[in-house]
Formats: C-alpha cells, sequence, structure tokens
C-alpha cells in the first residue's frame, strides 16, 4: 500500500492515514475470506494473474483488482457526466 512512501508532516495526519490503511486492509481481508472463490479469482485476474503454478495468490492481487474496479466505476460515472468532445474534431 506504500504507506511509507506519503509525505505526512503531523501525528494526525498519520493516525488518519494509518487508520484509512487499516480499514482497506481489513476490507480485503474480508472479501477474500467471505466471498465466493471465483469472485476473488476474479478479482486476482482482473489486475494481472496468469493461473499459473508461479502465481501466488497473495492479498496485493486482490487489492490492485479491486482498485482496477473502482477506478473503471469512477471512469464510467465521470464520461457519464462528462462526455468526451467528439463535436470538436473535423476532418480535413
Amino acid at each position: 500500500m506504500d504507506v511509507e512512501d506519503m509525505r505526512v508532516q503531523t501525528v494526525e495526519r498519520m493516525r488518519r492515514l494509518f487508520a484509512i490503511v487499516l480499514m482497506a486492509a481489513q476490507i480485503v481481508f474480508v472479501i477474500a475470506e467471505h466471498w465466493p472463490p471465483k469472485a476473488v479469482l476474479w478479482l486476482r485476474q482482473l489486475d494481472g494473474k496468469l493461473g499459473i503454478p508461479t502465481d501466488r495468490d497473495g492479498y496485493y492481487w486482490l487489492l490492485h483488482g479491486i482498485a482496477a474496479v473502482i477506478v473503471t466505476c469512477m471512469t464510467c460515472s465521470f464520461f457519464f457526466l462528462h462526455p468526451f468532445p467528439f463535436q470538436d474534431f473535423t476532418c480535413g
């Protein structure tokens, strides 16, 4: 989660950051343990798990898959509210 790379200066901001990271980690653990295995595998494959024997089923695969779903939903929501300006393009 690269917590070490986040540059916060005050103790209060560090507390908030660690609380958010802890909450995100708990969500990933709950999904890994309680969701159907096929759904968890789908999220891992979304991040790039290849299904070969040397692949690991770590929580980072799952975290990145969840992040990909969130980013896609946010992008689709933005596109719905602010469509791409196709009419501004001209040919010739």
